[in-house]
């Protein structure tokens, strides 16, 4: 029989694009910041609206509108989660891949979500 443990992916199984990745990844899995788009190459999660530092709340928009081929995120629809629970979908559900993600973080600071809900909001009335 074949030997099929899995390593945990620490800095020397890890090339020098993937650690800079991971490392990205943990940094705002700590911290998030709006504009922070979590995705799986074409498969997206979700987008950081809002990170309440206070409570460790994130909000977040994961629901989508599909046109033809193409989505987009439903701002109108904010949700919030602990941040612990929220991040637990972009980790893979596996003791032996404790730290391992799942889906990769690209920062966007320059998207302004905050106005983006409140404009999808206006135009729900």
């Amino acid at each position: 029989m074949a030997n099929m443990n899995i390593h945990h992916p620490t800095k020397s199984h890890l090339n020098k694009t993937e650690s800079a990745r991971f490392l990205r990844n943990v940094k705002h899995e700590k911290s998030p910041q709006p504009g922070d788009y979590w995705h799986e190459r074409f498969r997206p999660y979700f987008i950081v609206i809002r990170h309440d530092k206070k409570t460790d709340t994130v909000f977040y928009v994961d629901d989508k509108i599909y046109v033809d081929n193409y989505f987009k995120f439903d701002f109108a629809k904010v949700k919030n989660l602990p941040r612990t629970e929220l991040f637990k979908q972009v980790h893979y559900n596996c003791t032996c891949l404790d730290r391992s993600f799942v889906a990769d973080v690209i920062c966007k600071p320059q998207l302004d979500v905050e106005f983006l809900v409140l404009e999808s909001l206006s135009f729900k009335k």
